[in-house]
């Protein structure tokens, strides 16, 4: 019998604070889903598609999709349809744009193969074509976004934090340019201190520096700047100011878009890593429950007891019920996971909390070191996270 209940709790049992991977699972990802990971999302008949795709044109396709399949699955809903998959959503979405087979299968295609070419540089398209591999739930599509919303509203926190003199104008300057420019280290690791465990940031901390020796090169850097201290036409500079543009490169930084990508994968490799124990049951059901996306109410049955033990037969006609109201006898692999992996959907209710807590226009969040899990509010007012309930210590 599986254990899966048990170790999803003990993962959530890890969990520092509302954007801790903990509160999806284990830091780590395991050795199955490190190797679904890798994988693509091609079939196996794998087709190069003919459009070639730029990351942005992917990422507005890929928006498009989701978009409309909220909206496929509230008709089909009204009409008693079974929902679909997002692998069947993408080829009713592109029906519906185009309606020549011809075509239909070019674009699915080629969105597939561009999906396998981005998939380890922008998260968003990760998340995208895992989705589609059914590894995790498509509600982690949204919760990606709103994880990436949230750092940005912590980043303007922090600012704040640092910068009380500014008004609400130079606040928003500064940070748009922060947005569009980098983090330095302190700034980017208070905000890692504030938003994960201590057992977990050495892992971002190591994820967001092989990102900056990804994307810099100090050394070549200096030599180029000293070369152009001595060319003709440059003006002379002192040399206090040439050890002060100097410093100034020097010191460590990441363009925030690239830490927003850390913070997302980390995300997204929890999320498939709690969810994994429930994607092995499914597969482990034969046939190709996994790679289709779908199971009947029976398979559901079966997996529920091989993952959930402590669940009563109540339970689980109670979660079919709701599942698969019209007796279509399917239920789609992502519902399967949200309705039986526990915790996942409330951790994401936990998780607006925070966010809405951020963007009140009258609390202002100083992360500034205080270490994870406390923030202080205001002045005078220092508190912790506990689940989704801000909890003030005066001091």
């Amino acid at each position: 019998m599986d254990t899966a209940s048990v170790a999803a709790k003990s993962a959530a049992a890890k969990s520092g604070g509302p954007w801790s991977s903990g509160q999806f699972g284990p830091s780590t990802p395991s050795s199955v889903s490190k190797h679904l990971a890798r994988t693509t999302v091609s079939s196996e008949k794998t087709r190069g598609g003919t459009r070639k795709w730029t990351l942005k044109q992917l990422k507005e396709v890929i928006d498009d999709v989701c978009g409309a399949k909220a909206r496929n699955d509230a008709r089909r809903s009204k009409h008693r349809q079974a929902k679909e998959t997002m692998r069947q959503h993408l080829y009713t979405y592109l029906n519906h744009k185009f309606g020549v087979k011809s075509v239909i299968n070019d674009w699915a295609d080629s969105i597939i193969a561009a999906t396998d070419k981005f998939q380890d540089e922008d998260c968003d398209v990760a998340a995208f074509g895992r989705a589609l591999r059914n590894m995790v739930d498509e509600e982690y599509l949204v919760r990606g976004k709103a994880i990436a919303t949230t750092v940005r509203d912590m980043l303007r926190a922090y600012l704040a934090s640092k910068h009380p003199h500014l008004n609400d104008q130079q606040l928003a300057q500064r940070h748009r340019e922060k947005m569009d420019g980098d983090l330095f280290d302190d700034e980017w690791l208070d905000m890692v201190r504030f938003m994960y465990a201590p057992e977990e940031q050495p892992g971002i901390v190591d994820a967001v520096r092989a990102r900056m020796d990804e994307i810099r090169g100090d050394e070549t850097e200096s030599r180029e700047a000293s070369s152009e201290d001595n060319a003709p036409g440059t003006r002379r500079r002192t040399k206090a100011e040439i050890e002060a543009a100097r410093r100034r490169r020097e010191r460590k930084r990441v363009p925030f878009s690239q830490f927003v990508q850390v913070c997302l994968f980390h995300g997204l490799d929890a999320r498939e890593d709690v969810i994994a124990p429930f994607s092995e049951a499914v597969a482990r059901l034969g046939g190709d429950s996994l790679s289709s996306g779908t199971v009947t109410e029976a398979q559901f049955v079966t997996v529920a007891r091989r993952t959930r033990p402590e669940l009563s037969e109540r339970d689980v006609e109670q979660m079919l019920l709701k599942l698969d109201p019209w007796n279509n006898d399917g239920v789609t692999v992502s519902d399967l996971y949200l309705a039986l992996v526990p915790g996942l959907a409330d951790e994401d209710g936990a998780a607006d909390a925070v966010t809405a807590e951020l963007k009140k226009g009258s609390t202002v969040f100083a992360l500034g070191g205080v270490g994870h899990g406390e923030l202080f509010v205001g002045d005078n007012q220092r508190g912790t996270y506990e689940g989704n309930k801000f909890k003030p210590m005066y001091r």
